[in-house]
């Protein structure tokens, strides 16, 4: 991955560059250049959000290679402090657009946290699109909804991270279901990795885990399994993983062509009436 101090250089080269053909009328180059510079600006962003992400993660209370002393001893849990923080980690973990719920679901299990409500999401939803209008580099990153492949309106319920390539934000009718699936692998590594004397931390994750696998086929009843559960899953999403990829990527020149609010938020959805009123 290029550095933060190249990703920098190469913005401020492209919007230099982008000066030069605004003043000279050179309306191709611009359009051009300024595509560039977007793909180089999300990039930058993105190289911020995994900075913050790695800032919130836990680190070992011990030296490399030493061992607890006790075996009530565990990984200390990094609790979001805010919902718009609950929301980002959520997503961050998974790395796929997740509805509220799951986003509850995921914050309540892996961080005990009780800001990611319904409520606070969709009302967070509504904020951050407010907040990107009054500035839009005001923020590292931005709650956004996925955006649907068809009509390039926000999604009803999914949520996305705004320093995500394009293509991951994109929401086609595999998607939800690859979300879940998702859901699924990185509740199952949670369990995996959390140590079984945590006091409650795995018992939480085993719950969620237990609850997400009941729609997968071919399972047991409230098997919690880890290795069980992430293998099922892992052979779903193999099938189905192309065909939503190759139904987002359609949609990306589209989705590149609208305006900077729209390329985040959607554009609005339109309704084409089949019936007209006769005086």
């Amino acid at each position: 991955m290029e550095s933060i101090e190249g990703l920098s250089a190469r913005i401020n080269q492209l919007q230099n560059e982008a000066n030069e053909a605004l003043a000279r009328g050179d309306v191709d180059a611009l359009t051009r250049i300024r595509e560039h510079l977007q793909a180089a600006e999300r990039q930058r962003n993105r190289v911020w959000e995994e900075a913050l992400a790695s800032a919130s993660s836990p680190s070992p209370p011990h030296s490399p290679g030493s061992r607890a002393e006790g075996p009530e001893e565990s990984l200390p849990v990094v609790t979001p402090t805010t919902a718009r923080d609950a929301v980002r980690m959520a997503l961050t973990d998974v790395g796929a657009p997740l509805d509220p719920k799951q986003i509850q679901l995921w914050g309540t299990a892996k961080y005990r946290t009780s800001f990611a409500t319904s409520r606070a999401v969709y009302s967070l939803r509504r904020d951050e699109q407010r907040a990107w209008r009054q500035n839009p580099d005001g923020r590292f990153f931005y709650i956004c909804p996925a955006i649907s492949h068809d009509t390039l309106a926000p999604a009803r319920a999914a949520l996305t991270v705004s320093t995500w390539d394009d293509e991951d934000r994109i929401l086609s009718p595999y998607t939800p279901r690859v979300a879940y699936l998702k859901l699924v692998l990185a509740t199952a590594a949670a369990v995996k990795e959390c140590p079984a004397a945590g006091p409650g931390d795995r018992r939480q994750l085993e719950v969620l885990l237990a609850k997400l696998a009941r729609p997968l086929p071919n399972l047991p009843p409230r098997l919690a399994d880890p290795a069980v559960v992430g293998e099922v899953a892992e052979s779903e999403l193999a099938l189905i993983a192309t065909a939503d990829e190759d139904i987002r990527r359609a949609s990306l020149e589209r989705l590149a062509a609208l305006s900077d609010e729209q390329r985040l938020f959607g554009q609005p959805l339109k309704v084409h009436s089949t019936s007209r009123r006769h005086a």
